[in-house]
């Protein structure tokens, strides 16, 4: 589907909120897993997501995060979530973060957006999905981790730098290595 790619590849220096926020749908992708349809090709679903880094400042003024854990704890993660129908990444990312955590948050600026693959059991087999997460810095304004959803088995606050090494998936320990990053910058401006 070249004519997706091209619409995706000049989206690069828009703003995410800038940006169309659908799904391409059903995308071929050649896969040589034997997995493939007979002509040699994988459907593979495209989906967007977008969620945040939310932190807060201790009366220490050191940086604690969110993280959720789905499955019993077994993995934490940044929260985030699919967006639905008419949607902007922005709103999907303070609904989902909402819903995940029990926390009303604020868009502070745009971090970075990860992708990544993976296979999901559906009815007739296996369907491979690309994800595209778009991630923003938040603050915290009001809230309660006891008003969280039901997918989600815990939520804490952490000290970012043992979050960053607990998150279970590299490219999110590379957004709240940003994060860190952003948050220092906005600090030391506050401070001169």
């Amino acid at each position: 589907m070249p004519g997706a790619n091209h619409v995706l590849a000049n989206q690069k220096n828009k703003s995410f909120n800038d940006r169309p926020a659908f799904g391409l749908g059903p995308i071929l992708c050649y896969d040589s897993d034997g997995m493939s349809t007979e002509d040699g090709f994988v459907v593979t679903r495209f989906q967007i997501s977008a969620g945040g880094v939310v932190y807060r400042l201790t009366p220490n003024q050191d940086v604690e995060v969110v993280l959720i854990a789905h499955r019993k704890g077994e993995s934490w993660r940044l929260p985030k979530g699919r967006i639905e129908a008419g949607e902007t990444l922005h709103e999907t990312a303070l609904r989902e973060v909402t819903e995940e955590t029990g926390l009303t948050t604020e868009i502070l600026e745009e971090l970075r957006p990860i992708e990544y693959s993976f296979w999901w059991y559906r009815d007739k087999g296996r369907v491979r999905y690309h994800k595209k997460v778009y991630f923003y810095l938040m603050s915290f304004v009001e809230g309660d981790f006891a008003l969280h959803d039901a997918e989600v088995a815990d939520v804490r606050w952490m000290p970012i730098s043992r979050a960053t090494c607990l998150v279970a998936y590299r490219q999110e320990q590379e957004v709240l290595d940003l994060a860190r990053e952003r948050i220092s910058q906005r600090h030391q401006k506050r401070s001169r």
